[in-house]
Formats: C-alpha cells, structure tokens, sequence
C-alpha cells in the first residue's frame, strides 16, 4: 500500500486546517512552532491508496517563555496605587500623571500600554478576562441576552468576547447539573463556564496566552472568581441555591483546580477578584494565584461601613495573602475625607511588600491626598515647646548577679526627627508622656 498523511496542529472539531505531512515509509516526524502557551490538540490522519483512513489524536502543553512579566514594585514604603481601568481618552499630561504616580492598571488596549510604558517601561498592565464567566450580551430587564455583546481587548481592538462560530456546550456550566440549561448571570450578561472541563481549560488558557501577547500585558485580572451564587444567588437565570455547602465546596474545589492548572501555562501573573471576601462560608482556597483584588475593600461606599466582624475577617484574610507574598490591590468606592481615611487606615493594618490601595472615583486618573502620605520618610516634627526625649540605652541578658545594663536618661528637645520604621517617646514638663502620635514607617 500507499499511503498519504496530513497533520492539524491545532485541531478543533469541525476545522478543515489540515496541512501536508511527509511520511518515510511509515514513521513521520512532528515539528510546530505555536506563537501563545497552551494546551494543544495535534490530529494526524493517514490514508492509503484504497481510501481507507486513520486518525490519531495528542494533546501537548507548550509552556510560555516565562520571564516577560514586568516586577511588582515594592510597597514597603509609602502608598502605592493599582488603578482601575483608565480612559483611552487621556491627554499627554495625564498619562504621564498615570504613569508616574500608579504602578498599574488594568483592561488597556496595546497603544495605550504603549504610552504609559514610554513615561514608565516598568508600569504593570493586566488583561480583563471574567474568572469562571465567559462574557456574551448585556441583559435586559427580563434577564434575556438581548443588549450589546460583551467586549475585551485584544491588541488595539475591543473584540468581542463571544466566539463568533459559538462554544462546545461542554465548556459551559449547567444548573441541574444533570440538565443541559446554561446559567446566565442577569447582571452583566455572561454565562457560566465549566472550570472543570479540559477542553473549556484548554481552550480559556490559549485565549489568554494570545491575547497578552498581543496587549504586551504582563499578567490577567480574573474578574468576578467568587463562588456564583456568593455574587448573588438569584441574579441568575435559572436562580442557584441560595445556601448549599455543597454546592459551594465543589465551586471552592473547582475554582482552585482551575488556579493551579492556569500557574506556569501563562507567561502572566494570575490574580483573581475576589469580591468583598466577608462571606464566612468561603473555603476557596487562593493560593496558587501570584495576586488578589479584594474589591469593597474596608467599607461598602460612603457612610456605609462593614459590620466589624465583615471587617475583621477581610483583613484577617488580606493578611495571609500578604504573608503568601501575594499582591494584594484592595479597591474601594467611597470618596468622602472620614471615608477615605478609614479605608487608608485599613490598608496601612495590612501593607507589606506588594500591596497596593486604589479609592475608585469615575473613568480617569484619580488623585486624592491619601496617596502622598509620607510613610517611611525622614521627618522632623516641631514640638511647640520643650520636651524631654527619652534615649534608651544597654539592656539584653540579666547577669548572674542580677544587675542589667539598661539604662533611661532624657535630653530636653524641642523637635524630634524620625527616619523611617522609628519612634520616640516624649515627656512633658511634669514627668508625663506626651499625647502626641509619632511613630514613623
């Protein structure tokens, strides 16, 4: 016999991209360069000269050339801002605002990116993708796909999110999940996806890869990766359970299944919103992703405080994301003085090396006063009137005799300068510390 063969690289069921492939006898041999990171079907069919065929499929994973990714700044000193989306609107002058006063942001087209990055090369960029949603048109009052399809950047396009030849019904989520009904989130027109199905994982990761490679984008911002019903159990079509700790153990589960397969297949950093991240019953564990967004961070909005439980437990939990050495953006919506102070306050509870704080007000640029916050500056502060400084000195191990080395003496003063992570204590005339609050850092 004879026999001819060809070769899909990329295969998808339906597709006709088949090419040529030389065959020596029998044996052949595969060679491809993939232009994004992902995992990729390869389908060889051979054909004799009676017309008889055979096909055989491979899967491959190419991993991405990691190393491209731009450093996350270190926060250790100051207020560091991760903005939300900017304008593609925005003036020269306010770009190079952008770009000297945040260390990123996110859902940015590629000249956009281009401009930031000619002010800052090192200004962080992120890709907009929904987390466990894949975007399809804005509902309407009834909840029924009826507005406009949903959209997100590739290169210096806003394409749209939706696949135009559609999607396997296997890579969307159904509830039953027996039944073959999709769920469609009301509020913002998507539908949910199947985390778990390894063509839908596939198929999410090559998407991506491509697209911050094209967006020169340095990780993606998995938007909305809480477990669904948490977002709203009945802003949904069908409505899920309202409270099931079933049904929201298997999401936790299947969302952080998703987080570890997604780490090292993209050259990017993973960081997924988490939401408010107040709910008690949350088990999802984040800790595959390289950053988080806790999105309502300290406060619901103006005059709207968290319940001191709520706020304990999301710093609480901002805290051991901080200790994980992940990036922590913690976002809030409020835009009074007391407001702003409280959600700075907060912040300052959690900081660490990559932590950063953006108080959200409209489309461009924000500027508030918080930010310039002179943490971790030398300082000297004018006391208004004398004042003892303390200067400890000596002290350590007690020695057998019992006798100590530690020692108190005073200098009058009336200014005290402190360098970053410092303090002192002073006293008043009568022999009492003052009520002054000067710790530094």
């Amino acid at each position: 016999d004879l026999w001819t063969a060809t070769v899909d690289y990329d295969w998808h069921a339906g597709d006709t991209d088949a090419v040529p492939l030389t065959l020596s006898g029998k044996n052949f041999t595969l060679s491809h360069t993939y232009a994004a990171a992902g995992t990729y079907d390869i389908r060889v069919t051979v054909t004799d000269d009676d017309g008889a065929s055979a096909t055989a499929t491979r899967s491959v994973t190419v991993q991405p050339a990691m190393g491209g990714r731009r450093p996350w700044p270190d926060t250790t000193r100051g207020v560091h801002v991760f903005t939300d989306q900017l304008p593609t609107s925005m003036t020269d002058a306010q770009v190079r605002f952008a770009a000297t006063h945040f260390a990123g942001t996110q859902k940015m087209t590629r000249a956009d990116a281009d401009r930031l990055r000619a002010v800052n090369p090192d200004f962080l960029i992120l890709h907009y993708r929904l987390g466990l949603g894949l975007g399809y048109r804005a509902a309407d009052a009834s909840c029924q796909p009826s507005g406009d399809w949903l959209q997100i950047v590739e290169g210096n396009q806003w394409a749209q999110e939706w696949p135009a030849a559609g999607v396997p019904e296997s890579y969307l989520w159904h509830w039953p999940e027996s039944s073959l009904t999709r769920v469609y989130n009301c509020d913002w027109g998507w539908y949910v996806t199947a985390l778990d199905d390894s063509g839908f994982r596939a198929w999410w990761a090559g998407e991506v890869a491509r697209q911050l490679a094209a967006n020169d984008d340095d990780g993606v911002f998995m938007d909305s990766f809480s477990v669904p019903s948490f977002l709203g159990f009945d802003h949904y079509r069908p409505a899920l359970p309202a409270v099931d700790e079933v049904f929201e153990g298997a999401w936790a589960a299947r969302m952080t299944s998703f987080l570890s397969y997604l780490k090292g297949r993209l050259d990017g950093y993973l960081v997924p919103n988490v939401g408010a991240w107040i709910t008690a019953r949350e088990t999802t564990d984040y800790s595959p992703a390289d950053g988080l967004m806790i999105e309502g961070f300290a406060m619901d909005g103006d005059a709207s405080p968290l319940a001191l439980d709520d706020w304990r437990l999301q710093l609480d939990r901002a805290l051991g994301a901080v200790r994980r050495n992940q990036a922590l953006l913690a976002q809030s919506y409020v835009s009074g003085a007391q407001e702003r102070a409280f959600c700075l306050g907060s912040y300052l509870l959690v900081k660490g090396g990559r932590t950063f704080l953006n108080i959200a007000a409209g489309d461009g640029p924000v500027g508030w006063p918080e930010y310039a916050t002179p943490l971790g500056a030398t300082r000297t502060v004018e006391l208004g009137a004398p004042h003892a400084l303390v200067i400890f000195s000596g002290g350590g191990q007690v020695a057998a005799d019992g006798s100590t080395t530690a020692a108190l003496a005073t200098t009058p003063v009336t200014s005290v300068t402190l360098p970053p992570a410092s303090a002192a204590v002073l006293l008043t005339e009568n022999g009492r510390t003052t009520p002054r609050h000067l710790p530094r850092g």
